[in-house]
């Protein structure tokens, strides 16, 4: 087994999965596993996602018929899913869940397809009932932590304890980018490698002559860390032509009483979340898009800007300074109006720099399906003697 392209038995475990609910829901996870075993077709692969569905999802589109379990054949990987109603009221209780439900899962999946060589673990939330499976079985876990709670202070002390146990329990630890590998270091005392999130090439269609009817287009979820309120008091003070936002939450009153207060209403276009595809039509309708966050553990929607073409403007926010290079792909900026203003002035007068076939191709060998894929069967080889 001294090929990368050996074949391996890989499980991974998630508590997170696309879902009727919420289809952005652990989509990285989904990815990455039909990733691998489009790279590596002789790779064994299986997946097991206890996945929690927050109550205001499901009040959104209420669908008890959604709930419960599911297995499905995806790109040659078998997918065994349970969704369930999460209960914020009881402490942990997504944590509780997986503990219960992913050794059962596991039970079932080992009856079938036997013991995998090494499991992949997904968020520190089902890495308890890893350390649980690694005890029992001897199998061995890597896990990739994703969850921005470690930077926006929004872990509790029991969460605290149950990541500190999985990650010094795992044989592998591996962030989204090289400031949330420091954070979590410092954090855990553990070192962390990097490997990032992927973007599918592939969904993105080649047409180019694609008229731009905005000047900036930002894509999140409206709350106080995404801060989409910059975009709105640069063009308020600057007014130098039409915007898109897109996203959904809890700061879209406050983001739209903004633009009407300042006569925006002209210059602004909401839009609620899209399917990718969609969004990826949206983004080659900008000049350049916009992350305006306090913190981001990556910010995947910039690689999804650049493999369409399109330079990215980011505020000092951690995960976008592995990605965005000062006048290659876009510009990183500081976090007020005017520094904003100007580092989208170098854009707009500069396009000619930014080459869409060279933005695509910076993705490609940096942050496509294959490139990761990569990265992640190394990572499983230094574990899978």
């Amino acid at each position: 087994m001294n090929n990368l392209n050996g074949e391996y038995h890989i499980l991974i475990i998630s508590n997170g999965f696309p879902n009727y609910f919420n289809q952005l829901d652990g989509i990285f996870y989904f990815d990455q596993a039909k990733a691998l075993k489009q790279t590596f077709p002789n790779l064994k692969i299986g997946f097991l996602s206890v996945n929690p569905v927050g109550v205001k999802d499901f009040l959104r589109r209420p669908n008890i018929f959604k709930l419960g379990s599911k297995t499905f054949l995806n790109s040659d990987v078998e997918f065994n899913v349970v969704h369930y109603p999460n209960l914020p009221f009881i402490n942990n209780f997504d944590v509780k869940m997986t503990c219960w439900l992913i050794p059962k899962l596991f039970k079932r999946y080992i009856t079938k397809f036997g013991k995998p060589q090494i499991i992949h673990v997904h968020g520190f939330e089902a890495g308890k009932a890893s350390i649980e499976i690694k005890n029992k079985y001897q199998i061995p876990f890597v896990i990739t932590e994703h969850s921005s709670k470690f930077i926006n202070n929004k872990l509790t002390i029991e969460q605290r304890q149950i990541a500190n146990d999985v990650f010094k329990n795992s044989s592998h630890n591996i962030a989204v980018s090289n400031y949330f590998a420091r954070r979590l270091e410092s954090m855990f005392n553990v070192p962390f490698v990097t490997i990032p999130n992927m973007v599918k090439t592939n969904e993105i269609s080649s047409e180019e002559n694609v008229t731009k009817q905005y000047k900036i287009i930002s894509i999140g979820t409206f709350n106080e860390n995404k801060n989409q309120i910059l975009v709105l008091q640069a063009l308020a003070k600057h007014r130098f032509g039409k915007i898109l936002l897109v996203g959904e939450g809890p700061n879209e009153t406050k983001l739209r009483s903004f633009a009407k207060d300042n006569n925006l209403e002209t210059e602004v276009d909401f839009l609620p979340f899209q399917p990718r595809k969609e969004l990826f039509k949206l983004i080659k309708q900008a000049f350049c898009l916009a992350i305006t966050s306090h913190h981001e553990t990556f910010g995947v929607v910039a690689i999804e800007a650049m493999a369409c073409g399109v330079p990215v403007i980011s505020t000092k926010s951690g995960g976008p300074s592995d990605i965005v290079i000062n006048d290659f792909n876009g510009y990183i900026t500081e976090s007020n109006p005017d520094s904003f203003y100007e580092a989208y002035c170098k854009v707009s007068e500069n396009l000619v720099k930014f080459a869409p076939m060279t933005l695509k191709d910076y993705v490609e060998k940096h942050f496509s399906e294959k490139a990761i894929a990569k990265q992640l069967l190394t990572a499983y080889k230094i574990i899978i003697k």
